[in-house]
């Protein structure tokens, strides 16, 4: 009996905060529009209009380092999938709590402070992936003509990696997210670690672009494990792997013991004041 008591109540505090980040996120939706999915859709298009002139220069089918426009403009819409499915704003709210003080009363809560932030991106990254899936199907259907992007199938076998890479992600943010405990401002780390994991991982060029020298090295990094190879996946290109996979999960694991060591030592120097 206690243990089926313990297992609702578990249940019941990730569910009502789940719902609670739901009814936040959605009861603002211009903001929703403007901070989440205003930049993924504005650079996809940006790319569409960009790569769409470049070709327009060569006769039809003319190739690019193997792409085509149609190859071009499907890997950059997958390239916004893959975005929308997987990172969230979660470390712009931690560090706010931090800063402000406001994760004092986090700190009483019959929930683990890290619990809380995991269902509240759950909670988000579920409403990105219903979102996310819809405008991936409209977009197809005007932007490329109704041509088919991804199977169900290679759908179904992403959903494994997507989950690890959201994972990935969630570590990062909240790991840059806890520096606030020394750090006034972290969105200038944060914006470093955007733009050096969108360009070594494919997200900016894809890694046919680049000298196979730099393609080597950034192989035994987490970088081309975050864009491009769940981009092959969905393509059916990569179904089935398992090392790419163990190298998420170890890189994934590294950040947790950060996250273990930097939290240990930022709570013997959080002084809960606030601004």
């Amino acid at each position: 009996m206690k243990i089926t008591n313990k297992i609702y109540w578990e249940t019941a505090k990730w569910w009502q905060t789940i719902k609670l980040t739901w009814i936040n996120v959605l009861i603002y939706k211009l903001n929703f529009i403007l901070v989440v999915i205003g930049p993924a859709l504005g650079v996809y298009l940006i790319q569409y209009n960009l790569w769409s002139t470049i070709y327009s220069n060569y006769p039809a089918n003319h190739l690019i380092l193997g792409f085509t426009l149609e190859g071009m403009l499907s890997y950059y819409l997958l390239i916004f999938f893959v975005k929308f499915m997987t990172i969230t704003i979660n470390g712009i709210d931690l560090s706010e709590e931090i800063r402000l003080g406001k994760m004092s009363s986090y700190l009483v809560y019959p929930f683990y402070f890290w619990e809380v932030h995991i269902a509240k991106f759950l909670g988000r990254i579920s409403i990105q992936f219903f979102i996310g899936t819809i405008s991936l199907f409209i977009l197809q259907y005007f932007l490329l003509k109704g041509n088919s992007v991804i199977t169900f199938e290679n759908f179904m076998f992403a959903l494994p990696v997507l989950g690890l890479v959201a994972i990935f992600w969630f570590l990062i943010n909240f790991l840059i997210g806890l520096l606030s405990l020394w750090l006034d401002q972290t969105w200038t780390l944060r914006v470093i670690v955007n733009i050096i994991a969108n360009f070594l991982s494919g997200g900016i060029l894809p890694l046919e672009f680049f000298p196979s020298y730099l393609r080597n090295a950034i192989t035994y990094t987490p970088f081309p494990y975050l864009y491009n190879y769940p981009i092959s996946v969905l393509r059916g290109e990569n179904s089935g792997q398992l090392i790419p996979n163990l190298i998420i999960i170890f890189y994934a694991f590294i950040l947790a013991l950060l996250i273990k060591f930097v939290w240990s030592r930022g709570m013997k120097e959080y002084t809960a004041s606030g601004m």
